[in-house]
């Protein structure tokens, strides 16, 4: 073998780390050559068993907790909720429902059809025999003020015709004080009913007229809202009420029809059976993104195997083996991880594309390594090595390249599973990190094993080659690839192109750093589903239409204490008045608070001289008042002691209205939220606690861009630990994490430029972005490093295209083939595929121009400046006159392997 091979093997062992793994390597390496039939069978077993649990299983998301911060304030105030509905969440379903027309819904015929829609609800979809109308105890009669418009426009329109009839206008004044049906509060036999939580974009008559026949100031409803809400039943269990919300939504998706309306059904159960349908839109895909990487890699193998005259139908099989490896490893370790526990959130289909984007690079980088050799031993001798020293050269060449880039992206995700706040995303670290480190292991078993049976194959075919090959060997002539890359390296290691690099890469820099400096934290429900799923519309209808007229917050109160003590009485008033003195609040005839009603009717009840002032605060005397018709549904806002004899108020909540344009805009939305939560807690004595259906999605946006950035730190840190392991140099190793966190910059601004902010699913990205990117420069840097303790490779631009020649190519094909296989993700239309495609792209993309040039030109540059300042040191002015100006080159050059010999002496 060659001195310089021989050296590079020396070299390996410049620190015990790299010593043991080098001998790692090299038994596994044995292991492979000498038992190749038995690891693969092994690694094929371990597969299928592993894979087995994947046929059975159901993915499961967690909308409420799953992109939200375990430690988020929000989870206290849903633990509030919760033990006012006796541990459980309630039972809702919401039905918005729009003219197929584009007309107006608020039409008798239409709300003819809708009332038909609340009674089919109530009386149908029964789980272990209870219906709506079965359990919805307070909440039964929640949608009657529509049923009350609805009988209101029957009742003018009637009398408007018997009018017409008599064409008299007697006793009409009788009745028009008795129905009013006005927006948003309307009358009906003396009761005030509110419109505003069940009529949407209305648009009102002006000038305060009304229509002649109907009788009421609505020109226009763009939308009805039907509220179905309940607790949930002592005998259901959580699915149960999943499968009822399921029942009631599939029904108006797929059996439904009407010529007038179009109702639309969401849910907590559809919310995530949409999640689940995103993510399993992707799987089909993999097959497709499988058959593209398998064509690039048998093209690309083939036409670097043809160019080295190496290539036979085995170079083929081998590429076919290395895109298998990474999809096995996947399987595998999704199978495992969900066999011992991991809950299989539909995140996790992002795995496959992930690694085997990965995965796939170590074989290039094996192959380009196993080709190398080949002709290094060519160039030898004419005869070839055993296969089982063979891929021991192999693995112990290129393995640590392997294993750092392996090494950092496992770390990346494993630092992240401790780092990042949202369960979701710490279950696709966990999946990739796993997955990656099984990959790892396949990669230098499976497809080392495949190698050593397939290069028995090519070593017969090649025997009878050795002797005209090396009459080749004689007389070797440059190729025109090596006059290209010995002129690039050149170029690359003048000032020119160094000062020329440093300037561009400040430009990049300064505009990365702004772009990056305008993100902000979000994640909207609506980026969780594909383009076409019906939440799109709905969450579009519920921002623009829903929210600018009608947003609510509801404050429960869970120490009302003894309500006959006025102070108590009064402070729970002062509580609802701070909330309703807020500019956004419509006003406190839209407050749904018992308090007020109770004291009404008290005054009713007092002026009839019905009862004493000293009962009037008793729990008997609650319980009339809510057996009233106007009152019942107030019940439902009310929790009693039923344990005990007392049957005394323990808990109840309060609903204010609020309003305006901005309302939809989650800023707003946090501002608001701030606000409420700084009322209620100057009312801790009564036990004030707010609750916002998202406030989970809100409670990300103060902490994901600090989350981000603190993860990106640590993972950076951590980077540079593994790469001084590897290259125990620290400008070499300093070079690197720079290169790396100069990528991730770009990655953070092109991200936020691409309108891309920051939110659990772009921190995934950011993550996985921070391992591949520093896969490029601990390439370049490490074949970099070696070359320095080798004394044949003198000059720095020799140096660097030893470096390009192991590692360049590989490095190409690692570039385009991830690029090639996560396009794929683009054929499926949802905002987490679309983030990922765009962090892969940018990352690679910047990745590779860093590798191949940033990096090397920092590399000679500092080398240059090195060697400089080193000769500058030794220089003796007595040689000045009689000395050549080569003989000093020659002087430095032997300055330079001493030091490297002293410094690797000094490291051991």
């Amino acid at each position: 073998m060659r001195d310089d091979t021989v050296s590079l093997s020396k070299s390996h062992q410049s620190t015990k780390f790299t010593y043991f793994m080098n001998c790692f390597l090299e038994r596994t390496a044995h292991v492979a050559a000498d038992y190749p039939r038995t690891v693969i069978s092994v690694v094929i077993l371990l597969t299928i068993l592993g894979s087995l649990k994947l046929l059975f299983v159901k993915p499961k998301d967690n909308l409420q907790s799953g992109y939200t911060p375990p430690n988020a304030r929000a989870f206290n105030e849903l633990e509030v909720f919760r033990k006012f509905n006796d541990g459980n969440d309630p039972v809702v379903v919401i039905i918005i429902v729009t003219a197929k027309d584009g007309d107006s819904v608020a039409q008798v015929p239409h709300l003819n059809e809708i009332l038909n829609i609340v009674d089919y609800v109530g009386t149908h979809f029964p789980v272990k025999n209870f219906t709506y109308y079965r359990m919805c105890r307070n909440f039964c009669d929640v949608n009657e003020p529509i049923r009350q418009f609805r009988n209101g426009l029957l009742l003018n329109t009637a009398r408007h015709l018997d009018r017409s009839k008599n064409d008299s206008n007697t006793n009409s004044s009788d009745d028009s004080d008795l129905i009013k049906l006005s927006f948003p509060i309307m009358q009906l036999f003396g009761r005030n009913l509110d419109l505003s939580p069940y009529f949407f974009g209305v648009e009102e008559y002006p000038s305060g007229d009304i229509d002649r026949i109907s009788g009421t100031n609505i020109k226009y409803v763009k939308l009805v809202a039907l509220h179905f809400r309940t607790p949930r039943p002592n005998e259901w269990t959580n699915d149960d009420a999943l499968h009822w919300e399921r029942l009631v939504g599939n029904y108006f998706k797929n059996e439904y029809n009407s010529s007038l309306i179009r109702p639309i059904a969401f849910s907590v159960a559809h919310t995530q059976d949409e999640i689940v349908r995103a993510g399993l839109a992707l799987m089909p895909y993999i097959f497709v993104g499988f058959i593209l990487m398998c064509i690039f890699a048998v093209t690309t193998v083939s036409i670097s195997s043809a160019y080295t005259r190496q290539f036979s139908k085995i170079k083929i099989v081998y590429s076919l083996i290395g895109c298998i490896t990474p999809l096995m490893a996947t399987s595998t370790a999704l199978g495992l991880l969900i066999l011992f526990g991991l809950r299989p959130g539909s995140i996790l289909c992002v795995t496959p594309f992930l690694i085997l984007a990965i995965g796939v690079d170590d074989a290039f980088l094996m192959i380009s390594a196993w080709n190398r050799i080949e002709i290094e031993m060519r160039n030898e001798i004419g005869s070839y090595k055993t296969i089982r020293e063979r891929m021991a050269l192999v693995l112990t060449d290129i393995g640590p390249s392997i294993t750092i880039t392996s090494l950092t992206n496992m770390l990346a995700f494993g630092i992240g599973i401790f780092t990042t706040p949202t369960p979701e995303i710490q279950l696709l670290c966990i999946a990739n990190a796993v997955a990656i480190f099984l990959d790892y292991i396949f990669t230098i078993t499976l497809f080392a094993a495949a190698m050593c049976i397939g290069g028995e194959i090519e070593m017969k075919q090649n025997n009878n080659y050795a002797k005209s090959i090396a009459s080749v060997r004689k007389a070797p002539e440059p190729s025109m690839a090596t006059t290209l890359l010995q002129n690039y390296c050149k170029y690359l290691s003048s000032g020119f192109t160094t000062i020329l690099t440093l300037i561009l890469l400040t430009i990049y820099l300064t505009k990365s750093i702004k772009c990056a400096l305008m993100a902000k934290g979000c994640l909207t429900p609506e980026k969780l589903f594909l383009a076409d799923s019906p939440m799109i519309e709905v969450n579009e209808l519920h921002s623009k239409i829903i929210m600018p007229s009608y947003t609510f917050v509801t404050v429960f109160i869970s120490e009302p204490g003894d309500l006959r003590n006025s102070s108590r009485r009064e402070r729970m008033k002062e509580l609802v008045s701070e909330f309703e003195a807020m500019p956004e609040c419509k006003g406190s005839k839209f407050t749904h608070f018992w308090l007020r009603d109770y004291e009404t009717y008290l005054e009713s009840k007092n002026e009839e001289g019905d009862g004493s002032d000293l009962d009037d605060y008793m729990s008997t005397d609650l319980f009339k008042f809510l057996k009233w018709p106007e009152y019942e549904s107030l019940g439902g806002f009310m929790k009693f002691d039923n344990e005990t004899n007392r049957f005394s108020l323990t808990a109840f909540y309060v609903t204010i209205v609020y309003h305006g344009e901005n309302q939809s805009d989650w800023t707003q939305r946090l501002k608001m939220l701030k606000t409420w939560r700084a009322i209620a807690d100057r009312y801790k004595d009564i036990g004030a606690s707010v609750y916002e259906e998202e406030a989970l999605f809100t409670d990300q946006i103060d902490s994901l861009v600090a989350t981000t950035l603190q993860t990106s730190l640590v993972i950076l840190i951590c980077m540079a630990m593994v790469c001084y392991i590897f290259m125990p140099d620290l400008f070499t190793v300093l070079i690197a994490i720079s290169s790396t966190a100069s990528i991730c910059v770009g990655v953070f601004g092109f991200l936020t430029f691409w309108n891309i902010d920051f939110d659990p699913v772009s921190m995934a990205s950011m993550i996985m972005s921070i391992g591949l990117s520093v896969d490029f420069p601990a390439h370049i840097t490490f074949h970099y490093h070696r070359t320095g303790l080798n004394p044949n490779l003198k000059s720095v631009h020799e140096r660097l295209a030893h470096s390009f020649s192991v590692i360049g190519f590989p490095l190409l094909q690692c570039s385009f083939s991830t690029v090639l296989f996560v396009l794929v993700l683009l054929l499926v239309p949802s905002y987490m595929s679309e983030v990922f495609t765009k962090a892969v792209v940018i990352v690679i993309t910047l990745g590779t121009l860093h590798a191949l040039i940033v990096v090397p030109a920092v590399l000679c540059a500092l080398s240059n400046i090195y060697q400089y300042f080193l000769f500058m040191k030794n220089y003796k002015p007595s040689f000045i006159g009689t000395t050549k100006v080569a003989d000093s080159f020659t002087t430095v050059e032997q300055l330079r392997s001493a030091f490297h010999t002293t410094t690797k002496s000094s490291i051991k």
